[in-house]
Formats: structure tokens, C-alpha cells, sequence
């Protein structure tokens, strides 16, 4: 039937995906297509059946935006109150975003560390996402596919809502606290098959 949740949320995708393609145009297109689709691929109908195709349009572009230029291992951090004139959408909520070179315990990590700040998480997107970039970190290509190319890399794309906080203070405490909390995870990750390695050699 065609008012059935999972239709209504593929349409409203579907409208999203041709909404960001009309706005940003042939150059940036396919790859915020890409993704578009990958931040909401997971997506279950109740968590959008609030939103409207612009908003997720404008959130599709603030996130195409926050991901386009990055440097090789380069961690990204942000906690924003998204505001129509300024970022394109809205939200009730406090936004935090964090892009990473993909390692385990990151997602993990995350929800973890918000929770010990005492904010309530309302959304969850967290696509693993094959980007290509040139010299300069700029993106030039997002593959569909979830292994990519040779010249691609997996990069954690974090988007979390939570408890909206008014003070600006409160959203560099959060950006503080998981700079410090990835920085713990990539030592753990780099250590752990080196420690497996001599554990094994003894």
C-alpha cells in the first residue's frame, strides 16, 4: 500500500536525493548523491516522520559540506544548533558530527562519550562512507559501492542528535571531550596488533 511507513520513507529519500542533485548541480552532485543515501540507508520510518524534504535536503547539504575537505587523518568535530539561514535546515536538537578515517569502537565511542555529558541521544546516522579525494583533501568521488576502489578510503561519518544545549560553552565541552576520546581510541587501535604480536611471541 502506498501509505505503508517503509513507502513513505523511500519516497521522501527519493525526493531528498533529487532535491540535493537540483541544488548543488552536475559538478558536486553524484557524490552528496552518494552520500544521501548512505546517511540514511539504515534509517527506520519513524525517525524521519517528522521531517520534511527540505529539511532534509538542507541537512544532506550541511552534512555534503562538513565531509568535502578533510586531510589525510584529519579528525573532524562539531556541535551546532542548525539554523535555516545559516546552515540550510533546522533541527530541535543539538547536532554533533564527527568524520574520521574508519577504525573500530568509534560509534561506540561516541554514544559513550555523549552519554557521559548526560545529553539524550534522539538520532543516530553513522554511514561508513568509500571517499576519494585529490591532493588538496577535496572530495572527488563517493562510491555506492560499500568496498570502493583501489584509491578510496572508508571514513566513519558520525551524525548524532541530542538534548539541545543553548551555551556555546556546552558545545566545546562536547567537541573537547571527543577530540580526547577519539585521540584514546586511535591509540588503542594502533597498539592493539602490535600488543597481539608480542603476546603471541611470548
Amino acid at each position: 500500500m502506498s501509505d505503508h511507513p517503509d513507502a513513505r520513507l523511500a519516497k521522501l529519500l527519493d525526493e531528498t536525493v533529487s532535491g540535493i542533485h537540483d541544488k548543488l548541480g552536475r559538478q558536486s552532485a553524484q557524490p552528496a548523491v552518494a552520500l544521501t543515501r548512505q546517511l540514511f540507508a539504515k534509517t527506520l520510518p519513524e525517525d524521519l516522520e517528522d521531517e520534511t524534504v527540505d529539511n532534509l535536503i538542507g541537512l544532506s547539504a550541511a552534512c555534503w559540506s562538513f565531509l568535502r575537505s578533510r586531510e589525510p587523518e584529519e579528525v573532524l568535530v562539531r556541535a551546532y544548533n542548525p539554523d535555516v539561514e545559516k546552515d540550510g535546515w533546522h533541527s530541535p536538537h543539538t547536532v554533533v558530527e564527527a568524520l574520521n578515517t574508519d577504525s573500530p569502537f568509534l560509534l561506540d565511542s561516541t554514544l559513550a562519550a555523549l552519554n557521559q555529558l548526560d545529553l539524550t541521544i534522539h538520532l543516530v546516522l553513522h554511514p561508513v562512507v568509500q571517499v576519494e579525494r585529490n591532493s588538496a583533501g577535496r572530495v572527488t568521488d563517493i562510491s555506492s559501492n560499500e568496498l570502493g576502489r583501489a584509491d578510496s578510503s572508508a571514513e566513519s561519518f558520525i551524525h548524532v542528535q541530542v538534548t539541545r544545549q543553548l551555551e556555546a560553552e556546552a558545545l566545546r565541552e562536547i567537541e573537547t571531550a571527543l577530540r580526547r576520546v577519539y585521540a584514546d581510541v586511535r591509540s588503542a587501535v594502533e597498539d592493539w596488533q602490535p600488543m597481539r604480536s608480542r603476546i603471541d611471541a611470548l
